[in-house]
């Protein structure tokens, strides 16, 4: 056994091999965001309505995972109130500067931040209180749901030029720094 796991750990870089996930799933949810605004505008942030996106929360030491398909994992926390908070950090370069004619360049930051409560799967009331029950006659489990909220906010870094981004100067956004938030709703599925 021991060499098997040396083999994928030496393999990981070439073959990619799979890599164990950190804690336990706290679930797997189907998620739509409904987009509630985008003070950037449509031309600078072209923002699906709604999105539909496949997310796994995980936990580990009071550590939280958000895990979506095929994207990289991000890091959080579990809140005093059982909610999870997960927040991420991108730069990116908008404009290149022009020492010669001495503009610096336009550098925006992208930050995310999700905000994320599960409502546990708890027995859902019987017939005699208006409830379901199941074949056995016993109350059905609700499903585990998702909500919360992902905002995506965009900001010039200090010292950096983004004027000709603005749609004054004939450039896209609407405004600098702007934000685009999302509300999210997700139900139980099947792992991925």
């Amino acid at each position: 056994m021991r060499l098997r796991g040396a083999a994928c750990s030496v393999l990981l870089l070439v073959a990619g091999c799979p890599q164990p996930l950190p804690g336990e799933s706290v679930g797997t949810f189907a998620v739509e965001g409904q987009l509630e605004h985008n003070e950037c505008g449509m031309q600078a942030v072209p923002a699906r309505n709604p999105v539909e996106f496949p997310v796994e929360i995980r936990v580990d030491d009071g550590r939280a995972v958000w895990r979506r398909h095929e994207a990289p994992l991000v890091s959080g926390v579990v809140t005093d109130d059982g909610s999870y908070e997960f927040e991420s950090e991108t730069r990116i370069d908008a404009i290149e500067g022009d020492p010669a004619q001495g503009r610096a360049a336009c550098v925006l930051v992208q930050r995310e931040q999700v905000t994320a409560r599960v409502l546990g799967a708890e027995p859902v009331p019987g017939p005699a209180d208006g409830g379901v029950q199941d074949a056995a006659g016993e109350p059905e489990d609700a499903e585990a749901q998702l909500e919360g909220s992902h905002t995506i906010e965009l900001s010039p870094v200090s010292g950096a030029d983004c004027g000709p981004l603005l749609a004054a100067s004939g450039g896209p956004f609407l405004e600098l720094p702007c934000d685009l938030e999302y509300t999210l709703e997700g139900t139980a599925r099947d792992p991925f």
